[in-house]
């Protein structure tokens, strides 16, 4: 058995020549390989290899499992906003990658792979989808793309993960751009890792990965950069840069949180206090500061 699971005695297939494999993931991509934490974030910018790591990280896991007693056959969830996502991104070249190793059954959407585990693909567009996988039980599941989903979904998604499966881990691995109805809750756990009392700290991980960590993309389509700089201020920052304090539509667009944030420190006694209270059209907003 090597550091990757290369080795499959239950599946009948040398793994070595399988296409998937003959691509080698990038520095970044291979830290997400090995990560082990319970949560782990990927990304942060566009073109940094987020699908092509879920990809490879979901077929070595399910071929690394299921090969002994020890190491019970594992359940995989991959998912996308929309089905249509999840086809292009995922279906289509995870069928084509698992050839000989994994039969694709359409009705259930799921792979599944000959020595028992399986890779099932599911979407959720909206709160209401999330329904569907209340009382389902997965060992590691794929958000891909995870600010396009609400916390409510990702909280649901946190519930399904449980088991007693023999020596198989329990994790959720989350790929991410700034932006999104989810940006708030993605960027309090990975980025600021500002966590409540009942979240250790030391279940989370992320991973930063930007274009320029991608020497696939650099040297198949060096036009990608450019296209990535000429976006209009929000969107360059967020998507090139994977600013997480910067996204389309933000009314203070110079915002630089290096310059615009500090540490907590005591306020001198001293200093004028000031209270202010915004009604909103819509919620209510209450500032405290001090001058």
């Amino acid at each position: 058995m090597t550091k990757w699971g290369m080795k499959s005695s239950a599946s009948s297939v040398d793994l070595k020549n399988l296409p998937f494999l003959r691509t080698q993931p990038t520095p970044k991509q291979r830290l997400f390989m090995e990560a082990t934490e319970r949560f782990v974030g990927y990304g942060g910018a566009r073109g940094g290899g987020k699908s092509w790591a879920v990809r490879r990280k979901a077929i070595l896991l399910a071929c690394f499992y299921g090969e002994t007693p020890e190491r019970e056959a594992i359940t995989i969830l991959i998912i996308r906003r929309t089905l249509q996502e999840l086809y292009e991104n995922h279906i289509r070249k995870l069928i084509h990658d698992t050839k000989g190793l994994a039969e694709y059954r359409d009705k259930h959407r799921t792979l599944e792979f000959k020595n028992g585990s399986r890779i099932v693909f599911g979407y959720m567009e909206n709160e209401k989808d999330a329904d569907q996988y209340q009382g389902n039980e997965y060992d590691v599941i794929f958000i891909d793309e995870a600010t396009q989903i609400s916390e409510y979904m990702f909280n649901i998604l946190k519930a399904c993960v449980r088991g007693t499966k023999a020596g198989v881990p329990k994790r959720i691995y989350c790929t991410c751009n700034p932006g999104g109805k989810g940006h708030a809750y993605v960027k309090r756990l990975f980025i600021y890792r500002n966590f409540t009392d009942k979240e250790n700290p030391d279940d989370y991980a992320f991973i930063q990965a930007k274009v320029e960590d991608n020497e696939y993309i650099l040297a198949n389509d060096p036009e990608y950069l450019n296209m990535l700089d000429s976006l209009p201020d929000g969107l360059r920052e967020a998507w090139r840069d994977g600013r997480w304090d910067l996204f389309v539509g933000q009314f203070f667009t110079e915002y630089d949180a290096s310059i615009h944030e500090c540490d907590p420190f005591p306020i001198p006694d001293h200093w004028t206090r000031y209270h202010v209270i915004d009604y909103g059209l819509d919620m209510l907003a209450s500032i405290w500061a001090a001058a």
